[in-house]
């Protein structure tokens, strides 16, 4: 008896011994599904890094160019300013008030009759002071965009004309 009891203690064994096997590989499968799946989050961890720090260096490189964008404006500002105050005030439009000496000693002139009277008043160019050079003002980001400027351009679809019924 104790031969049988043996026998089948070595079975039990061997079949114990099977499970543990197939238990471990089972185990090995499922780390090195873990494996692949912790590499595969770091490579994509550091992909978004990368692209993160791209996105931030293009922004500060946008930023720059409108800068010197802005500086090339104010630039430009102040030399047209610059040539508008350098200008006579006829050329300017400014109007020039005339002194209360002036308006007293001034009589109006008949008008000349001639064969072409009427003709346009002169236009004048809008009035320039010193004080109107406008101050330009750091950009705020993130710029608002709204749903309008998104949406496409592009007109509706024309609605069918409708089905009248034939007799």
């Amino acid at each position: 008896m104790k031969l049988n009891e043996l026998k089948n203690k070595v079975i039990k064994a061997q079949q114990d011994l099977k499970a543990a096997e197939l238990k471990a590989l089972d185990t090995r499968q499922k780390a090195k599904i873990a494996k692949g799946k912790a590499l595969q989050a770091k490579s994509e961890f550091k992909r978004s890094r990368k692209s993160a720090k791209e996105a931030k260096r293009l922004a500060i490189q946008a930023e720059e160019e409108l800068r010197a964008q802005l500086r090339v404006v104010a630039k430009a500002e102040k030399r047209l300013a610059k040539g508008l105050r350098k200008l006579p005030p006829q050329k300017r439009g400014l109007e020039t008030k005339p002194s209360a000496k002036k308006k007293a000693t001034v009589r109006a002139r008949p008008a000349k009759k001639t064969a072409i009277q009427a003709r346009a008043p002169k236009k004048t160019a809008p009035s320039h002071s010193r004080k109107s050079v406008h101050t330009l003002q750091k950009p705020q980001f993130p710029i608002p965009v709204s749903e309008e400027l998104i949406a496409p351009l592009t007109p509706p679809p024309p609605t069918p004309p409708p089905i009248s019924p034939s007799v």
